[in-house]
């Protein structure tokens, strides 16, 4: 399944379609690459796909005053954002067949956005200003509303601009590395406790099978630890039995976490620049390295995973901290995973005239004041 067309009226910059002012842009399979100035449009696309798609790092958008249209007649009262997917495969098109249009046989997904100014007035008969919107499938959005159980299939992957990409791969509850991991195929079973592998002499010990296996291991190792028990004994001799009451003697446990489940095992990692084969500690990277470092990470997920999701990247300004030759191979780099029988679908935003020069003619837009000009 790819996104084919998006459609915006009254959004933002984009104006109303009866003025000629609207956004009628193709997405071609693989890279898209919309390139312009400052306020031509480009973060009005990218926030459009998130407001009627959601994202994969569950942003929280909401519509507000300042994303209808402006103009010398005033403020819009509707805007529409539409996206239209082609090629469906047959796993896609049974899973989406309730919101399917079709087109000469063949199945398309077609999603409207409709957002709506209103006014509400309240008890004391004040006029109180009000925003509703609603996702719709079908032409015009005439089919069935999408349900939060169909949506999180349509998750897009957004990289914002000047994102701290070291912070993204830190770990820590709910980081971003712990969300790509788990929905990597490669951590499938991990979940279940495995045992530790029989020693065979003359050989070293290996792990188990698992992450919540070694996780157990672990956990009873450190259990095992004179210093752990020592200071268990301590709170135990010294306090806890000395506030019990009756026969209920109460006594304390140290262990790694109540529940290790993988997803807590996944919070505790993180993801950091190699330098080298060398041992050597740790050393602090660029912000431009860390998001090469980030993006990779994020390719890596969309392509083992793309039958469990949208395979749609969206990245603003992956030039940021780079420097012209590394501009340069980021670009290669995204053509490469984007060509051939690839099925992911990038969309950049930039302005860098280095990223531009590289990428192949078909695959750039450029944007200026509200329009958009594919080059093709």
């Amino acid at each position: 399944m790819r996104l084919a067309r998006i459609l915006i009226e009254n959004f933002r910059v984009f104006g109303a379609k009866n003025e000629g002012k609207n956004l009628d842009l193709p997405i071609q399979p693989g890279l898209n690459l919309l390139a312009g100035e400052n306020e031509s449009g480009k973060t009005a696309v990218t926030d459009a796909l998130r407001l009627i798609l959601g994202t994969t790092s569950l942003d929280f958008m909401r519509v507000t005053e300042d994303d209808f249209h402006k103009s010398l007649g005033g403020t819009a009262i509707e805007f529409t954002i539409y996206c239209r997917f082609e090629d469906l495969s047959d796993d896609e098109a049974a899973r989406f067949l309730e919101w399917l249009s079709l087109e000469d046989i063949n199945p398309v997904l077609e999603l409207t956005l409709r957002a709506n100014r209103t006014d509400r007035r309240n008890k004391k008969g004040i006029s109180i200003p009000f925003i509703e919107y609603m996702t719709s499938s079908g032409p015009n959005g005439t089919g069935r509303a999408l349900d939060g159980s169909i949506r999180s299939f349509l998750w897009l992957t957004y990289l914002k601009p000047l994102r701290d990409a070291e912070m993204e791969m830190a770990a820590g509850k709910g980081s971003r590395l712990s969300q790509l991991l788990i929905s990597h195929p490669a951590l499938r079973g991990q979940e279940v406790e495995s045992e530790m592998p029989t020693v065979e002499s003359g050989k070293p010990p290996s792990p188990p099978e698992t992450l919540r296996g070694i996780m157990a291991i672990a956990e009873k190792w450190i259990q095992q630890s004179p210093a752990i028990k020592k200071a268990k004994e301590q709170l135990n001799k010294d306090y806890l039995e000395n506030l019990s009451v009756g026969a209920n003697t109460l006594a304390g446990e140290i262990a790694i976490t109540r529940r290790a489940d993988l997803k807590s095992i996944l919070e505790k990692l993180e993801l950091w620049l190699k330098s080298g084969d060398q041992e050597i500690e740790r050393t602090r990277h660029g912000l431009g390295i860390n998001n090469v470092l980030f993006m990779a990470a994020e390719l890596l997920l969309l392509n083992e995973s793309i039958e469990t999701g949208l395979p749609l990247l969206v990245i603003e300004e992956p030039e940021a901290h780079l420097h012209p030759q590394l501009q340069i191979k980021l670009m290669e780099f995204l053509e490469e995973k984007t060509q051939g029988d690839a099925t992911v679908q990038v969309i950049v935003t930039t302005h860098s005239p280095n990223l531009a020069s590289k990428a192949k003619i078909e695959n750039i837009t450029l944007m200026a004041s509200g329009c958009a000009y594919p080059l093709v």
